[in-house]
């Protein structure tokens, strides 16, 4: 039997969900900070920082074989550490983040390719930005359109894509 080629992948995923209003009135029985929020301003001046968020992290590993004629034969291995996760700053913005590690030699790690994505929810309109701020493909699009289906042709959108030179 000849080895020609494994690989081996693990991920994990970590999440948090939003808090329900009843779990407020449960944290003010033992919290005597948040009974005092509540006495001294009622429920409007406290601000729940239980928000829903979500980290994926996906590791790989590869091994190849090279076949050599002249040579002993080589084993070449390549790591892949890749994640992303997002999380809303408030019920109308979202922010998602992806991106991923290169393993490109022994002691040499760089960054791969990143892609930040902002949204905000403004009623009757959407307003997204997708940023990737650096790399090879380092571009921006921001869009605001309509959310009616009716009026789905009517957005604004303005791009910068690598091809630009920035």
């Amino acid at each position: 039997v000849n080895f020609r080629s494994a690989n081996i992948a693990l991920g994990l995923n970590f999440q948090g969900d939003r808090k329900n209003k009843g779990n407020l009135d449960s944290a003010a029985q033992s919290n005597d900070e948040v009974n005092r929020l509540l006495r001294n301003g009622g429920i409007d001046d406290y601000y729940d920082f239980n928000i829903p968020w979500n980290i994926n992290v996906n590791g790989q590993m590869n091994i190849n074989r090279l076949y050599r004629r002249d040579k002993a034969d080589t084993f070449v291995f390549t790591p892949n550490l890749t994640f992303n996760g997002g999380f809303n700053l408030t019920e109308r913005w979202k922010l998602n983040i992806s991106s991923g590690l290169l393993f490109t030699g022994l002691s040499k790690i760089e960054m791969g390719y990143t892609s930040i994505d902002i949204s905000r929810d403004l009623h009757c309109w959407q307003m997204n930005l997708n940023l990737i701020p650096f790399g090879i493909r380092r571009s921006f699009l921001f869009t605001l359109r309509v959310k009616a289906a009716v009026l789905q042709d009517l957005k604004l959108t303005r791009r910068k894509a690598y091809q630009d030179n920035f």
